[in-house]
């Protein structure tokens, strides 16, 4: 079977050879501008017609193209050859076609495989005089399961917005981009009338109320996170019509006491919560009754806050990603908090608070006692006492450990600290592990240093300058839903 840059140029020079369409100019021209020295050494040994392949070749070499690389090339086929071209994965992005095609040919495209697409990326500006190509998609695209918008700038988007929606009854996820727009509420309006939504993803917007979207009852998943203005009636009304999933409510404003008790009453079902103690509501214990909670994320928690939601979920059976994120030092009661996370045993994912007071001896007791953790993450003050032994401890012990984020400004990654971590892995632990450390903290070249490079099959080491950095590397999210 062909694989890999053999694979790929067989097909384009199956299309020169064989291929009759001329759509594939297109696709034919951007590729050899790229590659025109490798196909002329090439093309002699890989020129064949595309009547000798069959299905299964056909499907594997398309594996290796672009969507809209894919799209142009199974045009050229006859109609009965290629069944499958559009993988679940595929994103759909109608400026690749701008760039590309023409609107008739993007027309003869969609009109072939338009019924395959299941997710469309709309986050582009629509120019007026561009209004043909995506007017297409809701004439051809009938089975979307997805959509990326951002708010319509003007009556033309909205318009497109509204046709495709409304030509998607199967229409599950929906994520808006943030933008200024006068014409939100007529956005969220249609959304609103929309039963099929499982999936809807508000974030970051200031200024919404949630009265257009408080009549949806079949969500899954809603993240309304930022929305500072939600109001608390339009939440209870929302948790009361559906069965939550997924819920991310961090820094919505409004919302109290009685939202959050709703909120425990209601989402049985609920497994992955997200908040934040900047929220109206000063009671978090009912989050307790939340019996199916694998993921609890809490940002800006400290004090009795941070103390109430974590002791009702001591002992809890289901938490696997536990993640306490602040920006400022939590000082005090580290041992009381320390025995609430230690009772939760299948915990694979955690982030320690910024507490003043971690010390070794915290550290060998999360290593002894959560076995199943795969990703954790510290923060080491300068009034903690931390050392290097206390590292080693939790490599030692934590066999399962694939990612371990350090923020310290009071231990250098040095090489000493380096030979340590490497025996350590050889001796007790060789799985690889990749190691999250402050960029001004570690030795300089010691990346490029003979050990490490040896190494590089148990150990990577990824230096960082703000945690923003490492929330980009690292997609928990996806990990766990």
């Amino acid at each position: 079977m062909l694989r890999g840059y053999s694979a790929v140029t067989a097909v384009y020079g199956s299309v020169l050879t064989g291929g009759k369409c001329g759509l594939c100019s297109a696709l034919i021209s951007s590729y050899l501008a790229i590659n025109k020295t490798k196909m002329n050494k090439k093309l002699e040994i890989n020129q064949t017609t595309l009547s000798v392949l069959n299905y299964d070749c056909l499907q594997h070499l398309l594996s290796f193209l672009p969507l809209i690389d894919k799209l142009i090339f199974a045009h050229c086929l006859v109609n009965d050859r290629v069944l499958e071209v559009v993988s679940k994965k595929d994103t759909f992005c109608m400026k690749d076609c701008l760039e590309r095609l023409s609107v008739d040919e993007t027309k003869l495209i969609l009109r072939r495989f338009g019924c395959q697409i299941k997710h469309v990326c709309l986050h582009e500006i629509v120019p007026s005089e561009k209004k043909d190509y995506y007017e297409l998609i809701a004439t051809h695209c009938h089975s979307l399961e997805a959509i990326e918008l951002h708010y319509p700038n003007s009556e033309c988007e909205l318009e497109i917005f509204r046709k495709i929606l409304s030509a998607n009854n199967s229409l599950e996820s929906i994520w808006i981009e943030r933008t200024l727009s006068e014409f939100r509420d007529e956005l969220l309006a249609i959304i609103g009338n929309m039963q099929s939504i499982k999936n809807l993803y508000l974030s970051d917007l200031n200024d919404i109320t949630g009265a257009q979207i408080s009549q949806l009852t079949n969500l899954v998943e809603l993240d309304i996170s930022c929305c500072k203005l939600f109001d608390v009636d339009n939440f209870i009304k929302l948790m009361n019509g559906n069965n939550l999933k997924f819920l991310n409510i961090a820094y919505c404003g409004l919302l109290n006491d009685d939202a959050i008790q709703t909120l425990a009453d209601t989402q049985q079902e609920l497994e992955h919560l997200i908040i934040s103690t900047t929220i109206c509501a000063h009671n978090f214990k009912p989050i307790g009754q939340l019996k199916k909670l694998k993921e609890f994320v809490l940002y800006d928690f400290k004090g009795y806050k941070l103390m109430d939601a974590i002791e009702e979920i001591k002992n809890h059976p289901s938490i696997e990603v536990l993640k306490i994120i602040n920006d400022f030092p939590y000082c005090g009661a580290t041992g009381i908090l320390l025995d609430y996370i230690l009772s939760l045993k299948n915990l694979k994912v955690l982030f320690f608070p910024d507490d003043e007071d971690l010390n070794d001896k915290n550290l060998r007791a999360l290593a002894l006692n959560i076995p199943a953790l795969k990703k954790l993450r510290i923060r080491i003050d300068d009034g903690g006492n931390v050392t290097y032994d206390g590292l080693i401890e939790v490599i030692r012990n934590l066999e399962h450990l694939q990612e371990f984020q350090i923020w310290t400004s009071t231990i250098t990654f040095d090489s000493e600290l380096l030979q340590q971590i490497i025996d350590t892995k050889i001796e007790a632990n060789p799985q690889p592990l990749k190691i999250y450390w402050a960029a001004y903290t570690m030795e300089e070249d010691i990346l490029n240093s003979q050990l490490y490079l040896d190494n590089l099959d148990i150990l990577k080491v990824i230096p960082v300058n703000r945690w923003d950095d490492v929330e980009k590397l690292i997609h928990w999210e996806d990990a766990f839903r």
